[in-house]
């Protein structure tokens, strides 16, 4: 039972109008977990600026470019203190899957192109820093298109991270034990 494999299916996409984020937890290929989170966007959200939730991202890959980067800065994207992160970072799943698709759009053509630019270096950096704390154990696949006709920026996202249960217990066990020692529970 210790070495089965435990899969962790994530489907996220997010439009003009929609993010969803959908998970699956399958064993020996029976979903044992699902779960759906949807949210429709406001006429404020899409009116807010193109690279408004972008900045961060775009100073974490200058910061990254340049060198490795501070505490401080893989603080704002991954809090330590975070136990699903600590968890995360000590099972070291496999990811059996890994495509990232984003099409960005704005009004002007001329801004699109230079939009696709920064976009790939962005994705590149993502992918650089996954590939280095996780095993792929296939090919990524990543495409930025340019909609020079609708503005607009989806994103669209499927990865499958598989680790055996005997792993998940174990990292659950290193996560969580400190964790409860420091609350005082026995």
């Amino acid at each position: 039972m210790l070495f089965l494999p435990v899969s962790l299916e994530i489907f996220y996409r997010r439009t003009s109008s929609l993010s969803q984020l959908t998970v699956h937890l399958r064993l020996l290929g029976c979903v044992l977990y699902r779960q759906t989170a949807r949210r429709e966007r406001s006429e404020a959200d899409r009116a807010e600026n193109l690279l408004g939730p972008w900045e961060r991202w775009l100073r974490l890959a200058r910061d990254l470019w340049r060198e490795e980067p501070s505490a401080e800065v893989m603080q704002s994207f991954l809090p330590r203190e975070s136990l699903i992160v600590r968890f995360l970072l000590r099972l070291r799943p496999r990811v059996l899957l890994f495509r990232w698709a984003t099409s960005v759009g704005t009004v002007d053509p001329a801004l699109t192109a230079l939009l696709v630019g920064p976009l790939w270096f962005v994705h590149g950096v993502v992918l650089r820093q996954l590939t280095r704390c996780l095993p792929f154990l296939t090919r990524p696949r990543v495409t930025v298109r340019p909609h020079f006709t609708e503005p607009g920026l989806r994103v669209a996202l499927h990865c499958i991270l598989t680790a055996r249960v005997g792993h998940i217990i174990l990292a659950g066990w290193r996560t969580l034990g400190p964790a409860l020692k420091r609350e005082g529970v026995k």
